[in-house]
């Protein structure tokens, strides 16, 4: 199963896409029919999150997931790595393991880059997140201040966690007051 630093509730079910074969902690996305699947640089589909539970129906053995999203950590592109600097841009699906900087073939968006650390990607792949970062090509206008300790010690992953919500709350608002026109854009 893979850790989450933030997560929604309640979770989402999606049926199974016929033929997909998603395990717990997979990044998912659904297709156009809301049909979920391993995420993948596939056309046509959107993320939603990190699958849970696979749950077979023993009458018919279609299958469905739950699925949370929140922040999670991925594991980092070999082709298209990121680094702290790009954090609070958009990542981009490379497998359902694997998020990268670039946006491959389909550009899928994965989510909002949290930060880089102990080999991981953190990634925020809540719909807010998402949607205020495809608008503004960046989710936060500030930076989170908060930096990982380099000695290994325990990570507080509460107050960053924190600091990270902030950030994407404040700037969904601000892009709701833009699009309302009750604030300029920059």
């Amino acid at each position: 199963m893979r850790d989450f630093i933030l997560s929604s509730n309640p979770m989402a079910v999606y049926a199974v896409l016929d033929g997909a074969e998603p395990i717990e902690g997979d990044m998912i996305a659904v297709d156009s029919d809301s049909e979920a699947l391993p995420a993948a640089d596939t056309a046509g589909l959107t993320v939603a999150g990190v699958c849970v539970r696979v749950i077979t129906d023993d009458d018919d053995d279609s299958k469905s997931v739950e699925v949370r999203d929140g922040i999670f950590p991925f594991a980092n592109s070999e082709t298209n790595p990121l680094t702290r600097a790009d954090r609070n841009s958009l990542v981009y699906v490379e497998d359902k393991d694997t998020v990268s900087a670039g946006a491959g073939t389909n550009g899928i968006v994965a989510g909002v880059l949290v930060d880089v650390y102990d080999d991981y990607v953190y990634v925020d792949n809540r719909p807010a997140s998402i949607a205020a970062a495809v608008g503004n090509k960046q989710a936060v206008l500030v930076t989170p201040t908060y930096s990982a300790p380099s000695d290994g010690d325990t990570v507080d992953t509460e107050g960053r966690a924190a600091t990270a919500q902030n950030a994407v709350d404040i700037a969904a608002i601000i892009t709701a007051l833009q699009n309302a026109g009750m604030m300029a854009s920059e």
